[in-house]
């Protein structure tokens, strides 16, 4: 470990680091129960997932260093292995997750498909017999 990080500071930057990946497990886990509700709440709760990880993300820049040359000196640091466990959860719920979205995805595009084919169909049809309006004039 660095000589200038104390193991407690590296321990509370692992704690910040594990509160930030079990609130994107949390969301995850939100995402799949609100994937049948409205698209305004989707959308929300996918906003508010992608913020939670944009945050971890920021975290592990400054931490990722450190966390290989503890792993290397302490293997079984209870934080690192909390950490480990809330990642395999991440990624459990992740495969649950995939072919839902894949699903939806799908059928979204179907439904795009059959719109755009019954737009082509509306503004190719012409009632027959009909023929364009024209202009009265009054003669004067």
């Amino acid at each position: 470990m660095n000589s200038q990080l104390s193991l407690k500071e590296f321990e509370s930057l692992m704690v910040i680091s594990n509160q930030h990946y079990l609130c994107v497990l949390e969301c995850m886990r939100g995402l799949e129960q609100k994937m049948n509700q409205s698209a305004n709440t989707l959308w929300t709760e996918i906003e508010h997932f992608l913020d939670l990880q944009r945050k971890a993300e920021a975290e592990d820049v400054g931490l990722l260093p450190l966390l290989k040359s503890v792993k290397e000196s302490a293997p079984q640091h209870p934080l690192i292995v909390q950490r480990q466990e809330v990642l395999d959860e991440i990624l459990k719920v992740n495969r649950l997750l995939l072919p839902k979205i894949n699903g939806m995805m799908a059928l979204v595009s179907h439904e795009l498909k059959e719109l755009r084919s019954g737009r082509t169909v509306i503004s190719g049809y012409r009632p027959s017999g009909v023929t364009k309006p024209s202009r009265l004039r009054s003669k004067a």
